[in-house]
């Protein structure tokens, strides 16, 4: 039990972000641009007390198929880096109407990563910055 709200809640909350930065969003990580939670901004809120870390999750799309493999890479990782007498919360929160997820909410760094990952996969198929992706809506046109 966690006895210390001061000091030790915030090094506890700190360290759940810390671990959170190393998750990766499974479907980036499949698309061969690995980012983290933390980068895309899924991670809404992280709280503790009761001896217990709530960690709210917002999804790229309510449907997301890996809404299970997410909280369970949350709760396995959470658990192995704190007491393990502190229970492991996940909570989806649902988008309000003007904050739905989007691209402009990944962090900077994460934004120029993925940038030049899809430059490169474009150069790789033979396409310049000029020509558009034929599957794209300008290049269907062409």
């Amino acid at each position: 039990m966690i006895t210390d709200t001061g000091d030790a809640a915030h090094a506890i909350v700190q360290t759940a972000w810390e671990t959170l930065g190393e998750i990766h969003d499974p479907c980036s990580a499949a698309f061969g641009c690995p980012m983290s939670l933390v980068e895309m901004q899924l991670v809404r809120s992280v709280d503790f007390g009761n001896d217990r870390v709530t960690v709210g999750i917002q999804l790229t799309e309510p449907t997301c198929m890996y809404t299970f493999r997410i909280s369970d890479a949350i709760k396995a990782e959470l658990g192995r880096r704190l007491d393990r007498s502190i229970e492991i919360e996940v909570r989806l929160v649902a988008p309000e109407a003007a904050d739905v997820w989007s691209e402009d909410l990944i962090t900077a760094p994460a934004r120029e990563r993925l940038a030049a990952f899809r430059r490169q996969r474009a150069l790789a198929r033979g396409l310049t910055a000029s020509q558009p992706h034929p599957h794209s809506e300008q290049g269907a046109k062409a």
